[in-house]
């Protein structure tokens, strides 16, 4: 993600797999305040950039920096790319019905919206990923 794509309280994705990534994702004045306070030392067009070839991070960089964490903590391995469905999943979940869907939903692009959401979603995988919830 470049500076260019930070502007007017959003994040804005300008391109994707799929015509539909194109989006505008509004951020919270925490998110804007932490890229406010990366971007007064920026020295690059990249809002994290590293010392790769392309000057950006990269998905190897983050399997790397992922791998050195899980042994500094003595976790075991996982997949970090699962959680974005997990997290997906209780936030609809817990959500007060109505505003997740309506909010949240509405910014992402359809292949990311958790499968079988809603009233009716018995399934025991659902079912495992909102244990603990209250909200609904």
């Amino acid at each position: 993600m470049r500076w260019e794509h930070v502007r007017d309280g959003a994040l804005n994705i300008l391109y994707g797999k799929t015509e539909k990534a194109r989006r505008t994702i509004p951020m919270t004045h925490r998110v804007a305040a932490q890229l406010d306070m990366r971007q007064t030392d920026a020295a690059s067009e990249w809002v994290f950039p590293a010392p790769t070839a392309t000057g950006h991070i990269e998905k190897s960089t983050l399997k790397k920096q992922h791998k050195k964490a899980l042994a500094a903590a003595k976790e075991e391995p996982f997949t970090l790319y699962t959680f974005r469905h997990t997290c997906l999943t209780r936030w609809a979940a817990c959500s007060a019905p109505g505003s997740l869907d309506t909010t949240l939903f509405t910014l992402l692009p359809p292949e990311s919206t958790p499968a079988g959401l809603g009233p009716a979603s018995g399934t025991p995988a659902f079912q495992s990923a909102t244990a603990g919830c209250t909200s609904r």
